[in-house]
């Protein structure tokens, strides 16, 4: 599994995510407690540099002490000494969107906080996601699904909706994308044929879907690449996927928002396009020609 994160090239940033790294490499073979522990610190790497140790396991549903364990785990004598590398990476500076984000939340209490809190979490989503180091990871698998037989994209509930617009415009461009499930069907009924010259694209947030996990696990199995888009490194579609994007999807209404997900994936398109050359460009020109030919455009002439 490739996890995709932050990577500046900064020591500090560099030793921040081989620690995240290594927390998910023993992830498995921990205690319920402190696996409990692992999973807040691999989904919270920021607030390792900035928290207090007691608030930090509180916030964990922890005791301090089982935080302490999970450091001298991967080889810290004290957690100070695993903060380290944290700090260095938030001396990097905060953005210019969080900056307006905070502007936004000072007008906001005095319109409404909900709007406020609506807009900082958009807008703060979008920055932790874009922060990271993606044009490697998005590139590979955008030419590894230029390249492959089959491009299956899949993701039920709230993710249907953006697994459809994914699909819907990246075909424009790449004829070979299609997407599970159909209406009535489940995730793995159009994972049957499945092999090693294939890619599956997954998606799935808390509270995740079996029929999900079950249809990563099925194309993991079967040899094909599998890149998983969730809110975890530890989610259950990460553990069997080749490449995973981690996105926030932090928000003050009850369910997990989708717009650094839907960002990602429209990313992901144009990085096909760059990618498919010519070939794409033709097939976005066909579809746009045979759309004006049926008068499916409406034209303002």
């Amino acid at each position: 599994m490739d996890e995709i994160s932050a990577k500046q090239n900064d020591e500090g940033q560099s030793n921040a995510d081989e620690i995240i790294d290594r927390l998910i490499r023993i992830y498995d073979a921990l205690s319920p407690q402190r696996r409990k522990a692992a999973k807040y610190l691999i989904d919270h790497p920021d607030e390792i540099a900035v928290v207090p140790l007691r608030q930090l396991a509180s916030k964990a549903g922890v005791k301090a002490s089982t935080l302490v364990r999970v450091g001298a785990a991967i080889g810290f004598p004290n957690f100070s000494q695993m903060r380290l590398p944290f700090r260095a990476q938030l001396r990097l500076g905060e953005g210019v969107i969080s900056e307006r984000a905070r502007r936004l939340g000072s007008e906001g209490n005095r319109q409404g906080d909900l709007y406020s809190g609506m807009a900082q979490a958009a807008m703060t989503n979008l920055e932790v996601m874009f922060s990271q180091d993606l044009a490697e990871p998005l590139t590979r698998v955008a030419k590894r699904m230029i390249a492959a037989r089959r491009v299956v994209v899949t993701a039920v509930g709230s993710g249907y909706a953006l697994a459809h617009q994914f699909c819907y415009v990246s075909r424009m461009a790449l004829p070979t994308v299609e997407l599970t499930p159909q209406v009535g069907g489940l995730p793995v009924d159009g994972l049957v044929d499945l092999g090693p010259r294939d890619v599956v694209l997954v998606m799935s947030f808390r509270p995740y879907r079996r029929e999900t996990i079950e249809a990563a696990n099925f194309a993991h199995a079967r040899g094909a690449m599998v890149v998983a888009v969730t809110d975890s490194r530890t989610s259950p579609i990460a553990m069997p996927a080749d490449v995973v994007f981690v996105v926030p999807t932090d928000t003050p209404q009850f369910f997990p928002s989708m717009t650094a997900t839907l960002s990602l994936l429209e990313t992901l398109v144009a990085t096909i396009v760059t990618h498919g050359g010519r070939k794409a460009v033709t097939s976005i020109e066909a579809f746009d020609r045979m759309r004006h030919e049926l008068s499916v455009w409406w034209n303002d002439d």
